[in-house]
Order: structure tokens, then C-alpha cells, then sequence
């Protein structure tokens, strides 16, 4: 960034030379003004390359989200996770959701315990930067096993129609993997409403993340 910079102001010096060099002290007064100009020019010119430049030497990171379970009353637990995005503070992109290269599949939470995770995005490429916000899009496949093997299909609320919003807080780094693990508790995240149907009211916590 810095050779860039100091061939911008190189270039700008020589052009002032030559025109000096060109003229005659009676002249230079009025050349003044034409060189002011001309550097403004050529400045206009080369910032656009200058901060190109700079934004390359941001570089990109990649991201990774897993999901596990703390032990549960059930025999299953099913979750539909149709998309995982993230949220950056990106200047370029003032909406700041990116989504990650997610797995669209119905998960069962029970089979996550004792440390075992499940990918739910694999490794994307993505800007340097913080990342903020982190969210699951839900499908409408979920649904629980109770102890008596019978089946019961779990409404999601309204609410979550726009997804289940997690604080992350932490940042893409260069050349470097950050890799998420999420906790999504299905004993606490399913209700019994009063006619006798469940829901799902999602807890879920961030567990670790690492930076490789």
C-alpha cells in the first residue's frame, strides 16, 4: 500500500517538473493554476487504484458453524435448519447478512450429545471483518418422539418466521478458519402448549469458537 502511495505522489511530482521545465519564469505564474489542476487530475486517477490496493490487503477468512446438545427427556428431537447466515459490519453491503454454504437438512438434536457435533455450514469464503449476529432459518419439518415413541409435530412462533438471531461477536481473519460451535438445548426448547400440541421456542447459546 505504501510503494502504491508513493507512486501516486511520484507521478504527481514529475508531471509539476516537466511543466516547470517547459516554461519560462515569465510564464509560470500563469502555469501555476494549470498545475493545480493537473494534479488534482491525476490524483482523481490514481486514489481509485490506491484504494483498490487497499482493500486487497483486507484479504479473506473463512467460516465454519457446528451445533451440538446438552442431554434430553426425549427420544427425538427433529429441526429443520434450511439456511445459516451471519451478520458484518460491511460498509459495502449495508443490509450486513451473508449467507454461509449451508447444509438444508432436518437435524435430530439427541444425536448430538457427549461432544458430538453436526456440520451446519461448511468452511465459506468470506471478507475480513467483525461478525456481530449470527442466524438459523427454520423449515417447517420439525417435530418430537416422546418417550412413548408417539410422533408430534412442533409449530415454530411467528416471531421466528425472519429467523433465530444468536450474538456471536467475533471476526473473520485473514487466511484463518473460525470455527463455531452452537448449543441448541432441545429439553428447554420444547413447550407443551395447553390443547396439548408442542412448540418449539429455540434455546440456543454460543458454545466455543476457535480460530485456526
Amino acid at each position: 500500500m505504501k510503494g502504491i502511495q508513493k507512486l501516486c505522489d511520484g507521478i504527481i511530482f514529475e508531471s509539476s517538473i516537466i511543466i516547470l521545465k517547459n516554461s519560462t519564469m515569465k510564464n509560470r505564474n500563469k502555469i501555476w493554476p494549470l498545475m493545480a489542476f493537473a494534479g488534482l487530475f491525476l490524483m482523481s486517477l490514481m486514489t481509485p487504484a490506491c484504494k483498490n490496493d487497499k482493500e486487497e490487503d483486507k484479504g479473506t477468512g473463512y467460516m465454519q458453524m457446528e451445533m451440538t446438545d446438552t442431554p434430553s427427556n426425549y427420544l427425538h428431537v427433529y429441526v429443520d435448519i434450511k439456511s445459516v447466515e451471519i451478520h458484518r459490519e460491511d460498509e459495502n453491503n449495508p443490509g450486513g447478512w451473508a449467507v454461509l454454504n449451508t447444509r438444508d437438512t432436518v437435524y435430530d438434536l439427541l444425536t448430538l450429545q457427549n461432544n458430538i457435533t453436526a456440520v451446519l455450514a461448511d468452511s465459506t469464503l468470506l471478507p475480513t471483518g467483525k461478525v456481530t449476529q449470527m442466524r438459523l432459518i427454520l423449515g417447517a419439518n420439525n417435530s418430537v418422539v416422546l418417550n412413548d415413541s408417539s410422533s408430534h409435530p412442533l409449530t415454530i412462533p411467528s416471531s421466528l418466521n425472519t429467523g433465530i438471531k444468536i450474538n456471536l461477536n467475533t471476526t473473520i481473519e485473514k487466511d484463518r478458519t473460525t470455527r463455531v460451535v452452537i448449543d441448541y438445548n432441545a429439553d428447554q426448547s420444547v413447550n407443551v402448549l395447553g390443547n396439548g400440541s408442542y412448540e418449539m421456542k429455540p434455546v440456543i447459546q454460543v458454545k466455543s469458537i476457535v480460530v485456526n
